[in-house]
């Protein structure tokens, strides 16, 4: 469809920002980006917002809502220059156009994927929104419809986490099948620890670990009292408790692991092994053998070392 927009001057008070159909978008997200915030100030709306008209002389918002929001508090007009669509273009269309809006500048979110792909099977059916909306929103495997509708589904801190880059993809997937009451207690925590994406996963993965093993909810894992005291503790910043929460986790799930590490620092701690000295255990603790490296300045100092080290070593051996 060939679609001819109408440059207008519009009145704030025509646009209802209440009107969501075309919003992809986390609902609750009226802030405005410092970024656009300088852009509007310096050079006011420099890519018009784009409208479509609706009844009673109103105008519903087909994309550019923080521009408008920003154009209405920082420049003092109550009017804004816009873009104004056909009233008879297909809802179908203009969700297209506030699509093609985002990836003019960026790829969508995971989150702003899900959002479109729900609101193109409300106007088209399933069927139709997967042959046209598929390739614009990039389904794949990993990121499917089904998946899309579980996205829609989570709570809007999850959403706008996501969105934001807070919760990892990958995360996410973990985290949607999961009860509801554990999923919670994860993400309260990735969110108060601030975790990167291999820690969330890590998380996740000792935690569910526990699960299986112990038979027990993953809320009642994390609400021991040693877990509790490393989340809460009141001098350490965040990356220290991320590292005692991993170390304390890591315990749990692998208990004789853990206590061969302990017992590998006393070892070397009894040694007091001298600088440029190094010893190694095998992967995990698999064998008993031990790697011992010695640095050597060059090859003189190896020359003059070497007899005496190749004395105690075949002492050793005798």
């Amino acid at each position: 469809m060939n679609i001819k927009p109408l440059y207008q001057k519009t009145c704030f008070d025509q646009i209802d920002l209440d009107d969501l159909r075309f919003n992809l978008a986390p609902v609750d997200r009226e802030g405005i980006s410092d970024q656009l915030r300088d852009s509007v100030s310096r050079c006011g709306i420099i890519h018009p917002p784009l409208l479509t008209p609706k009844d009673h002389g109103k105008f519903t918002i087909v994309a550019g809502r923080q521009r408008l929001i920003a154009a209405r508090q920082l420049l003092g007009n109550n009017f804004c220059n816009c873009l104004i669509l056909p009233t008879e273009t297909p809802p179908a269309i203009l969700l297209t156009v506030a699509l093609q809006d985002i990836l003019l500048s960026r790829p969508a979110s995971p989150l702003e994927k899900a959002i479109c792909w729900q609101k193109a099977v409300d106007f088209l059916g399933r069927d139709i929104a997967e042959e046209e909306f598929g390739p614009q929103l990039e389904l794949t495997r990993q990121l499917s419809p089904a998946r899309l509708e579980k996205i829609q589904a989570l709570d809007n801190d999850m959403q706008e986490s996501l969105h934001q880059g807070g919760l990892e993809l990958k995360t996410i997937f973990k985290l949607i099948d999961l009860d509801p009451a554990d999923r919670k207690a994860l993400f309260r925590i990735i969110k108060q620890l601030r975790l990167s994406s291999s820690n969330q996963r890590k998380l996740i993965d000792h935690c569910l670990e526990l699960h299986r093993r112990q038979n027990r909810q993953i809320t009642a894992i994390l609400a021991q009292p040693e877990c509790l005291e490393i989340i809460n503790h009141n001098e350490a910043n965040s990356p220290q408790k991320t590292a005692m929460l991993m170390t304390w986790l890591t315990g749990q799930c692998f208990p004789r692991l853990t206590e061969a590490a302990k017992e590998f620092r006393s070892l070397i701690g009894q040694l007091k092994l001298p600088k440029g000295v190094t010893l190694e255990h095998t992967p995990s603790f698999e064998k008993d053998n031990l790697k011992m490296t010695i640095d050597f300045k060059d090859q003189q100092q190896l020359a003059k070392k070497w007899p005496i080290i190749r004395q105690a070593i075949v002492a050793g051996n005798g």
